[in-house]
């Protein structure tokens, strides 16, 4: 069967937990660089939706945020910050906007290198309609470099704020 490339692609992953892939763990570990045992599928299709992208294509998914934090997304959030450019990410928490997803996120990517790239974050506090969708998420977003984009952790708040937070632990650690 003959591969083709895609410049654009736009989905929603399939969220099936990591205990109904009992069978096929054996199968992904060989095939994802992002496999982890207790990753849940959609993992799966970042990493496969990336590969199929043409240079310089763009990938918009809408899937749980739970990657962004959870243990068995740090390979993920490795290959995706490693591989691509970052263009946006919104986090939607808490927010019901989506019936069937637990905390919502969308991410929009370019298949090629980050060099000195600057993501554009949003964090979505429940409770604005939907209906400004686009003016709300343009007023709020602010810019994190995506080098502060680690595997040990996805968190979308500002620079400023990552630092204090940063500064923070440091002092809690020498109490």
């Amino acid at each position: 069967m003959k591969s083709v490339a895609l410049m654009q692609l736009l989905a929603n992953p399939p969220y099936i937990r990591h205990e109904q892939l009992k069978e096929l763990k054996a199968e992904l570990s060989k095939y994802f660089t992002c496999y982890n045992g207790t990753a849940d599928i959609y993992v799966y299709f970042y990493e496969r939706g990336q590969q199929i992208l043409k240079k310089n294509g763009t990938l918009a998914f809408i899937s749980s945020s739970k990657y962004f934090r959870a243990g068995y997304g740090d390979k993920l959030r490795r290959f995706l910050a490693m591989n691509c450019k970052i263009c946006q990410i919104i986090d939607f928490g808490d927010a019901p906007v989506f019936e069937a997803i637990a905390y919502p996120s969308i991410i929009l990517l370019r298949n090629t290198l980050p060099q000195e790239n600057d993501v554009r974050v949003f964090n979505w506090a429940p409770g604005p309609a939907l209906d400004n969708f686009a003016s709300i998420v343009n007023a709020g977003s602010s810019f994190l470099p995506q080098h502060e984009l680690t595997p040990a952790s996805w968190n979308l708040g500002s620079s400023s704020s990552l630092r204090l937070l940063e500064k923070l632990r440091e002092a809690a650690n020498h109490w």
